[in-house]
């Protein structure tokens, strides 16, 4: 016993190694051999805070996840809101572009229905067929525009919805990878703890049984339990540990989920409003196309009935002139009244397009020719329609070679925003 009582007196030294993370251990002294239960709880305390910490770390860690989760998030938000505003804005300058052609358009068909006004004048049937060609030609042409813009609006918006959908691939499968990542390096360190706590509770354990075999007898029970509390402790850890990163692997799968879903639901409303605003442009299109169809319909409608009632006028004319012609005076001077001069074919000539046939009642002497109105003089009528079929050619040229310089000016400033448009998105990703 006496022997018992001065190896009880001896100084007992518990010293924990370093983990991993160069944390600095103290080494707790012991003054007497009585004193384990003191060591141990200085160890499970020391055991409980590199828990804590290890568990704030994992908060930490996840937390910085959440933010750069968002952060992307919101950038990719912020792109596509300045993508589709730079949509709208080429859409609108398109159907800009489209109204002035078609104003450009009517106004040459209001200068061809003038000259071919002037043209049917002199050619009766022949000017009320040509007409009805030109018109069927005009709507054909302008049927066949509208199909071409309908189709490259098409075009547009089904490579608009390519583009998107790409992006948000490109988007879930970057988020994907960071949450693997993340999901990584959570269970890397996990590992290292739980590998750290084993060797720290073997460390402990060796340290106990070297430093109870001198007081065998009386430490047995206390080193056993000892050993058995910080087994327990140690699972316990390592469990609570689990459970953790298990938690933040879960809400990360969550927050990824989360961020996918709604970028897809972001996607699909774009899409969506790409495809009404396109059918919205594309039915404003048929709207106008159908509204211009129908005034050229009725301006060949009132050119025709202003020729028939030229022509009826004019037989009206030629049976009252023949009609004079075989009585009075008249027929004394058979040659003084000629039934095609270009005397009676200026009388015909209506003042205006809307004006109406001119309506007179000659005398019976025919003492002068009706007063010309203002108006295209019509003296030989296969070189005015030579003339005029000239004139009409040189104009639809000129129209045709403006819009190819329209056209080719508006292809090169939409490459160029193309360009600029990714090299903005190279310098993004960047």
């Amino acid at each position: 016993m006496g022997g018992a009582s001065s190896t009880e007196s001896q100084n007992v030294a518990i010293r924990v190694q370093p983990s991993s993370r160069n944390q600095v251990v103290p080494i707790v002294e012991a003054t007497q051999a009585a004193q384990p239960a003191k060591g141990v709880a200085l160890l499970r305390q020391k055991l409980q805070k590199g828990k804590y910490d290890h568990a704030r770390a994992l908060e930490d860690a996840a937390a910085t996840n959440r933010k750069l989760l968002d952060a992307a998030a919101l950038a990719e938000r912020l792109r596509l809101d300045g993508e589709a505003a730079a949509e709208r804005k080429r859409q609108d300058e398109e159907a800009a572009l489209q109204r002035a052609r078609l104003d450009q358009q009517n106004a040459v068909e209001r200068t061809r229905a003038a000259v071919a006004a002037a043209e049917a004048a002199a050619g009766m049937a022949t000017e009320r067929k040509r007409l009805d060609e030109v018109a069927s030609i005009e709507r054909k042409r302008l049927d066949e525009e509208a199909t071409a813009v309908r189709a490259r609006l098409d075009e547009g918006a089904a490579s608009e919805r390519r583009r998107l959908d790409d992006e948000a691939a490109a988007t879930r499968l970057r988020l994907d990878e960071e949450a693997a990542a993340a999901r990584k390096q959570l269970d890397e360190e996990a590992a290292a703890a739980r590998k750290q706590l084993d060797e720290e509770a073997a460390a402990a354990r060796k340290q106990l049984d070297e430093e109870a075999e001198v007081p065998r007898k009386h430490l047995d029970e206390e080193a056993a339990a000892a050993r058995k509390q910080l087994d327990e402790e140690a699972a316990a850890a390592r469990k609570q540990l689990d459970e953790e990163a298990a938690a933040a692997r879960k809400q990360l799968d969550e927050e990824a989920a989360a961020a996918r879903k709604q970028l897809d639901a972001e996607a699909l409303a774009e899409r969506r409003r790409l495809d009404d605003e396109g059918a919205a442009l594309r039915k404003q299109l048929d709207d106008e196309a159908a509204a211009q169809r129908a005034r050229l319909d009725e301006e060949a409608a009132a050119e025709r009935r202003r020729l028939d009632g030229i022509v009826a006028l004019q037989q009206k004319l030629q049976g009252l002139l023949d009609s004079l012609s075989a009585s009075g005076p008249v027929a004394m001077m058979p040659d003084a009244i000629p039934t095609r001069s270009p005397e009676v074919m200026e009388s015909l000539q209506p003042t205006s397009a809307a004006a109406g046939p001119v309506v007179a009642t000659p005398a019976v002497s025919l003492p002068a020719p009706l007063p010309v109105p203002t108006g295209p003089k019509i003296t030989d009528n296969s070189a005015s329609a030579a003339a005029a079929s000239a004139a009409v050619v040189e104009e639809r040229a000129r129209v045709e070679q403006q819009q190819m310089l329209q056209v080719e000016a508006e292809r090169k400033r939409q490459e160029a925003l193309d360009k600029a448009a990714l090299e903005q998105r190279k310098a993004e990703e960047e």
